[in-house]
């Protein structure tokens, strides 16, 4: 497995993981009808409609009923190149180019190749709609990758690019040396990347999020390395020394595609809880600053 990816494949597809805002699944490669789908969804998983932080093309894995089919189809050894080379190629007629991590993988003793397009600081970018189209500003719904001006959200996704999402925020008061390489290192191995390999923990902390070093866990300024806000949440001593009185909500979604129901009938309601939920007052840690006093500070979590 290569040490490109921020997690491993088995955490990526295990038990069959259904297609969301974040993934996405293609049996098989054809330049002119692939290709178009795929360029299209690196597009959406770009602009970050959501500010989900992108998500994953996985090419060689079939889906039914919305689910990944296990083990996958694969490409054959001539397929995986050819989508990789097309794949690079064609992102450079993204507007702005982008380019998204492209990497071979196996599984289930198959080849598949795994697109991770993470969310762009160059948002947004469109990508060619064939001759009578013109250009199209992709994003994802759910499930699925939809043109953003034909949904009425293209004001809306011009809007964000004025806006950096708190966790992605350089700190101004951190360095380098308040994010512990231990405690990233752990993460990695209980997600199963092959990130842990590298030698250079800079270097992990440049590729754990982004494709470009400005996107990573750590930002490039004068030529040196800074923490942004997500790094010292999840991988800092304290995090309460750099965010007091902050917290960190975190809320969970359906598995699966979404439940159909016939016209007239009763909404099925919210569905039940699966989760636990518990506080652990000695950590305080957040996606966004709150009033609340430092005192008072939890961390609730929903897993």
């Amino acid at each position: 497995m290569s040490a490109l990816l921020p997690t491993s494949v088995d955490s990526l597809l295990g038990g069959g993981r259904a297609e969301s805002a974040r993934l996405e699944l293609k049996a098989r490669w054809d330049p002119a009808s692939t290709g178009p789908q795929a360029l299209a969804t690196i597009c959406a998983f770009a602009n970050d409609h959501l500010n989900l932080n992108g998500g994953y093309l996985v090419l060689g894995v079939a889906e039914e009923d919305g689910r990944a089919v296990l083990p996958p189809r694969g490409l054959s050894d001539p397929e995986l190149q050819a989508a990789a080379k097309w794949i690079r190629g064609a992102c450079n007629r993204l507007d702005p180019v982008y380019q998204p991590v492209v990497s071979p993988e196996r599984s289930g003793g198959k080849n598949i190749l795994v697109v991770w397009a993470p969310a762009s600081e160059a948002r947004p970018h469109s990508a060619p709609g064939g001759r009578k189209r013109g250009r199209t500003y992709w994003i994802r719904l759910g499930a699925e990758t939809v043109d953003a001006a034909a949904n009425g959200l293209l004001p809306v996704l011009i809007r964000q690019t004025a806006r950096v999402p708190w966790d992605d925020r350089r700190s101004l008061e951190a360095g380098i040396d308040d994010l512990r390489e231990a405690l990233v290192r752990e993460f990695l191995r209980d997600v199963g990347s092959s990130l842990r390999k590298l030698t250079d923990p800079r270097e992990i902390f440049r590729r754990m999020r982004i494709t470009l070093r400005t996107n990573s866990i750590t930002l490039r300024a004068n030529n040196h390395d800074v923490p942004r806000n997500v790094g010292l949440l999840f991988f800092s001593d304290d995090p309460s020394r750099w965010f007091r009185g902050a917290v960190i909500e975190l809320a969970p979604f359906p598995d699966g595609p979404p439940t159909r129901r016939s016209p007239g009938a009763p909404p099925a309601g919210p569905p039940k809880p699966s989760a636990r939920r518990w506080s652990t007052p000695s950590i305080t840690a957040a996606t966004r600053p709150t009033r609340r006093s430092p005192s008072r500070s939890t961390s609730t979590t929903t897993a």
